[in-house]
């Protein structure tokens, strides 16, 4: 490099060299010191020559960096009550205990169990106890390609395998590599075969690898034969206000009163909790007490007796909300599957499709009020923004808590906009139910379809919205007789084949089509 960097300064200075000398005649006539430097200049290209067929003997230095584990994962605003440090210690104890190989820790949805084992993950990595320490989500459908896609990425893993199984192996190879490594894996809904996923489950490596998985059901801990199972137990009264108080900011005597009352109708869940005093934040007495009799009064039907107060408190969040923008969105990002990463321009997109802006003039104004209600739902404790930490090329996107979604559907069905969300059935005989003509908007996320034909002739209302995630499906065969009151039409689509390019040859019956959504998702 040293040499590199001489040459190019001698040659810089051969050039300048040269121009002072053009020689007389208008270069005609060539100087005896212009010959030189020609004849200087051709020696310098060869030893640019040598030095360039000295190149292609280098070996590689560099490597990609590997992301981040856990750090990346970790909450900042972490809190410690003495309900979740009893968790706490029983985990990291669970965790230096040798035979135990899972751990589970179960608790109600909203109770912090996600952030607790991120926080032991933290501690077992900056302790030296975990080499590595790798998150994932499972979730009610689970995607085996993205689980195992997350842990490769934290393993620092290549994944050029086609198949699942492929994939696993390779994850398995790493595994049972000697280092020692802590796998998270996140809101487990029933039993989970570790193995398709490329977790090892015989051998020496137990010695070396060990999992942490969290549910809402102790019957799942059972079910994977956990060797400890630990639940996380709500807030305790007091814990439960401190954590309220951290978010309403009370400071006047006659609102605490009521602010405490409101606190206690929470049940110590967190995330009801913190719903709640982020939305009495700035509010008057009178607003507080109009808040604590909803809440006392509320009842809401068709749930589970366990998740009354929470469904409660989280609707009243809703409610609360000033723009009408911000309950739509917030209903929108129902329809997508848990933990989806919800892309903020496709929020925007979807929303003008279904007239979310109608009255404005541009889609920039357009743009600025999504963005302002999607703030407003951030700012509500109901989504949660994301920026992209590792790769800088990603677009900010929001998530939201499974719990949050559940009221959020819930609430749909009582306005009578009942949303479907279908994991279990081929589209094509999910239509076949005649129920969903009543439904307020289908989104399928079905992943084993063979063939796609759309037969929607039952969308003949106003306000309709379908996403569809397949694997293998020609969409140049969609029909779309009986579908002219379409306003959205989306395709999200994991992994690509050609035959999605195609344009289906009765898309121009959507007279009414205002967006057109068709994300390939490359991977």
């Amino acid at each position: 490099m040293n040499d590199v960097k001489s040459l190019i300064a001698e040659m810089e200075n051969l050039e300048e060299e040269l121009k002072a000398n053009n020689g007389c005649l208008r270069q005609w006539c060539p100087t005896w010191k212009r010959y030189c430097l020609c004849k200087k200049l051709a020696k310098t290209t060869q030893r640019m020559i040598d030095l360039n067929a000295k190149s292609d003997h280098f070996n590689p230095f560099s490597h990609p960096i590997i992301a981040l584990d856990i750090e990346y994962h970790s909450s900042q605003n972490f809190e410690f009550f003495n309900s979740t440090k009893m968790a706490f210690d029983q985990l990291w104890k669970a965790l230096q205990q040798d035979g135990n190989f899972i751990i589970g820790l179960w608790g109600m949805g909203g109770s912090g169990k996600t952030t607790l084992a991120t926080e032991v993950g933290k501690k077992a990595k900056e302790s030296k106890l975990f080499d590595r320490v790798v998150k994932t989500t499972i979730s009610q459908s689970l995607d085996m390609r993205r689980a195992q896609g997350e842990i490769a990425d934290m393993l620092g893993l290549k994944l050029e395998e086609e198949s699942n199984t492929g994939r696993a192996k390779r994850i398995a190879l790493r595994l049972q590599s000697g280092e020692r490594t802590l796998i998270i894996l996140d809101d487990v809904w029933a039993k989970l075969n570790l193995e398709d996923i490329g977790i090892p489950i015989e051998g020496n490596h137990q010695k070396s690898c060990k999992i942490v998985l969290t549910t809402r059901r102790l019957e799942v801990c059972i079910l994977m034969g956990c060797q400890k199972e630990i639940q996380l137990q709500l807030l305790q009264e007091n814990e439960a206000w401190a954590l309220f108080q951290a978010h309403a900011n009370v400071d006047d005597a006659a609102q605490e009163v009521v602010a405490q009352a409101i606190a206690k109708e929470c049940k110590g869940l967190p995330i009801a909790i913190i719903a709640m005093g982020t939305c009495l934040k700035r509010k008057g007495v009178d607003e507080m007490k109009v808040m604590l009799d909803r809440l006392r009064n509320a009842k809401p039907n068709n749930v589970d007796k366990g998740v009354r107060d929470v469904f409660a408190c989280l609707e009243l969040s809703y409610d609360y909300l000033a723009m009408p923008e911000a309950k739509l969105l917030l209903i929108m990002c129902a329809m997508f599957p848990e933990d989806h990463k919800i892309d903020i321009e496709d929020l925007f997109r979807y929303g003008v499709g279904l007239g979310l802006c109608r009255d404005l003039n541009s889609f920039e104004i357009a743009r600025r009020h999504v963005k302002a209600a999607i703030n407003s739902l951030i700012d509500s404790s109901l989504l949660i923004m994301h920026s992209p930490e590792i790769n800088k090329h990603e677009q900010e996107y929001v998530t939201m808590h499974d719990m949050v979604r559940d009221v959020a559907l819930w609430i749909a069905s009582k306005q009578d906009h009942t949303i479907k969300v279908n994991y279990t059935k081929e589209l094509n005989e999910f239509l076949d139910n005649e129920a969903i003509k009543d439904f307020y908007a289908i989104a399928s996320w079905y992943d084993l379809m063979d063939y796609f034909n759309f037969l929607l002739d039952w969308m003949l209302q106003s306000l309709r919205f379908l996403f569809d995630s397949s694997t293998t499906f020609d969409l140049s065969l969609a029909s779309f007789e009986g579908t002219k009151e379409l306003k959205v039409f989306a395709v999200i689509h994991r992994y690509s084949y050609p035959s999605l390019m195609k344009k289906p040859q009765s898309i121009q019956q959507l007279s009414n089509l205002r967006t057109l959504g068709c994300n390939m998702g490359f991977r």
